[in-house]
């Protein structure tokens, strides 16, 4: 006996081929109905026998698309409905949502394939992309996930795209995004030095010829613009270097395939996985020795961040068609801004912003509606670890168990902000935004603000702030309109993520270890250590207080904070060789500040004590890039000393002070007597491990509580 079936799927189920594939397996089973998107996801009308149709949910939920991520599948029986057949009807926009936009999507094999295919007619098109793969979140402006609704809806099919996207037995069976070069979008390059434009594979061609004389190329990627150059080239990665960062941060590498990358980076499964995964982040990998790219690179570092190329214009940038092969084995691919500023994503504000930088531009004109950079990710403890969520990953919803019950906006610290919204059990984080300090940084947050709560039918009824009375975040709410705020201490909200993303609902020991953090005190606080849960916070200990010269620029200048822990360690400082790198007339002029109390702040940062560690052992004497002396004591540390500096806590009731005073008379000691600094700085990071376990037992013991929470930037 017939039966009809009302069915309705929602997660990430636009975007992914799934309308196709639903209409496949109907037409297989010879179930009759319909399938449409819905802006809460998709729905299906199905007539056929009851156990056919039971066979069909079933299938449906184990052989979905690769890139389909089902949250739920409800269905329920409806009075019998006669079709003539299976179609895809017009979709249907409804007030509330439960779907979730598909993140950009890897170029497939499939598409690879034929992009360097001689015989095939997208050979070497730039933009080939199918129902697996491609733009996704980067072109969409609203959902239902349809032509239309995205930034594609200005380029019209031409007849062979079109008869592709209306055949079911085609893999671009309503491929939104579908086109070819005579109906798609066109890539142009714009060579400073000359008045000539170059189109289409002339384009591709030249842009390799500026990559090859070791110049400097911009290029419009799938999320933004990135700016390129050899990663063999010593002078090429300095030039890139120089105009951009003014820094020494590490740049991102690109390789074409899985193969170059082994011949760069020790690679294991999971990292080998997180690359060749559908999300294609950049992957922190420790180098290989010898490292055979430039030094330039990642200077000082045992780690370079590698991605494979993901869409099929990067991959053109290594493949000479002459030759038929990859002869261009890797590329720096970072992002293209200006330093601190969000990525470029606009043809024309790319061109007036990156021309100090970049010696030619790569276009397109396809339109980024929704900017994004790359997600990078490191593997720990065989788990991959994300560092920057975006491109791959967003705007995937993360599913929680603790229900939120009012719609928030969560809006981040000032510094590389993301921010998240909430819907039922799901939350929603935007992409990386970067630091909100600059008008392009807030225009960015409040569009996708506006484009998650518009997409999503969310109107946030309470904004969660950092506690810092100066942060912009409290300007962008007042233009958002949101009126009721609650104020969270920042280093409590990094507890807090923890204890959320594990879903953790009791009290936890929480060991809080950051740069810099608005404390209840008005002091500026970085290592906390508390007793809390998701309500309630109790701080019970943190680094000696020290009052720390030069303002703001004590974040920078590593010699600050290390002059100010020593004086207020009272350690005479003057017979120590490594201050002759401050000029006499500035050490004066500090020692007058501490000694008057004149520009200075009350601080216990774990981040400046690892700053003053690393100018005392002579490793650095300015952070070019936030964290940099940081990263170098770790990596100059022995990995196999066991040796730690002797724990020094004072206790006083419940609180826990831990002696920065001592800690600083042993390091001295050490330094006068000659012990080599790698040693020094691996007692120093053993003493904090070792000081940890201790306070956490101690707080166990008496508390009962054996659950220990470790989050901030330190960490």
């Amino acid at each position: 006996m017939r039966v009809s079936y009302s069915i309705r799927i929602n997660g990430i189920v636009q975007g992914v081929g799934m309308r196709p594939f639903i209409y496949r397996i109907a037409n297989e089973l010879k179930i009759t109905g319909s399938v449409r998107n819905t802006s809460s996801g998709v729905e299906i009308i199905a007539s056929q026998e009851r156990e056919i149709l039971s066979s069909f949910i079933l299938r449906l939920k184990s052989e979905a698309p690769p890139a389909a991520r089902i949250s739920d599948l409800d269905y329920k029986e409806i009075p019998y409905q006669e079709f003539s057949g299976f179609d895809i009807i017009v979709s249907k926009d409804e007030e509330s949502v439960k779907t979730s936009i598909s993140p950009d999507l890897v170029i497939c094999s499939d598409c690879k394939s034929e992009l360097l295919n001689i015989n095939d007619r997208r050979y070497l098109y730039p933009f080939i992309n199918c129902t697996n793969c491609g733009p996704r979140y980067s072109i969409i402006q609203k959902i239902p996930y349809d032509r239309p609704n995205t930034t594609m809806k200005k380029f019209t099919m031409c007849r062979r795209c079109s008869e592709e996207y209306h055949n079911p037995s085609d893999r671009r069976f309503h491929a939104q995004p579908d086109a070819c070069a005579d109906c798609g979008p066109i890539v142009e390059l714009i060579i400073k030095s000359e008045n000539q434009r170059y189109r289409g594979t002339d384009a591709l061609i030249k842009a390799r010829e500026i990559l090859s004389s070791g110049r400097i190329l911009a290029l419009k990627g799938l999320g933004g613009f990135h700016l390129a150059c050899d990663a063999k080239n010593d002078s090429a990665v300095s030039i890139l270097r120089d105009r951009k960062r003014k820094n020494m941060k590490p740049f991102a590498v690109m390789v074409p395939t899985i193969e170059y990358a082994y011949k760069y980076a020790e690679i294991n499964e999971e990292e080998k996985t997180l690359l060749l995964s559908p999300t294609a982040p950049i992957v922190l990998l420790r180098k290989k020795s010898p490292f055979e790219l430039s030094q330039l690179i990642a200077v000082e570092n045992d780690y370079i961040g590698i991605m494979l190329a993901y869409t099929p214009l990067h991959l053109l940038l290594f493949f000479n068609p002459k030759k038929d092969f990859f002869d261009f084995e890797a590329l720096v691919m970072t992002s293209g801004n200006i330093s601190e500023l969000p990525i470029e994503f606009i043809n024309e504000q790319a061109i007036e912003k990156l021309s100090d930088i970049a010696d030619a531009f790569l276009l397109h004109n396809r339109d980024i509606y929704n900017r994004i950079d790359d997600s990078i990710v490191y593997v720990f403890n065989e788990k991959g670890v994300v560092l920057r969520r975006a491109r791959g990953y967003v705007p995937e919803p993360i599913r929680v168990k603790l229900n939120v019950k009012k719609p928030c906006l969560a809006t981040g610290g000032e510094l590389k902000s993301t921010f998240a919204i909430n819907c039922d059990k799901n939350i929603i984080i935007s992409q990386h935004i970067g630091d909100l300090k600059s008008r392009e940084g807030i225009d960015f947050f409040i569009h996708t603000y506006d484009l998650l709560t518009s997409t999503f039918r969310i109107k946030p009824e309470i904004a969660i702030l950092d506690k810092h009375p100066a942060y912009l975040t409290r300007e962008i709410v007042k233009r958002i309109g949101i009126d009721e705020i609650r104020e969270v201490q920042h280093h409590y909200a990094h507890i807090c993520s923890v204890l959320f993303e594990n879903e953790y609902d009791g009290d936890v020991i929480g060991f809080a270890f950051d740069g810099t953090g608005y404390g209840d005190d008005g002091a500026i606080w970085g290592s906390e250590i508390f007793l809390c849960n998701l309500k309630e916070y109790k701080r019970i200990g943190h680094l000696k207080y020290t009052d720390i010269a030069g303002g703001d620029t004590a974040s920078e200048l590593c010699y600050l904070p290390a002059l100010s822990y020593l004086f207020c360690a009272g350690i005479d400082y003057n017979t120590l060789r490594v201050f002759d790198l401050i000029q006499k007339e500035e050490m004066a002029l500090l020692n007058y500040s501490l000694k008057n109390a004149i520009n200075i702040h009350r601080s216990s940062s774990m981040g400046r004590l690892f700053d003053a560690v690393a100018f005392l052992l002579g490793i650095k004497i300015r952070n070019s890039f936030e964290g940099e002396a940081a990263m170098s004591l770790e990596f100059f540390a022995r990995k196999d000393c066991k040796e730690y500096y002797p724990i020094a806590i004072n206790i006083n009731g419940e609180n826990y002070e831990i002696d920065t005073h001592s800690l600083m008379n042993n390091i001295i000691s050490d330094i006068d007597r000659g012990l080599p600094a790698e040693i020094i700085s691996a007692k120093f990071h053993n003493f904090l491990a070792e000081t940890i376990r201790f306070i956490a037992n101690q707080i166990r013991k008496r508390e009962g509580i054996k659950t220990v929470a470790l989050s901030g930037g330190v960490f």
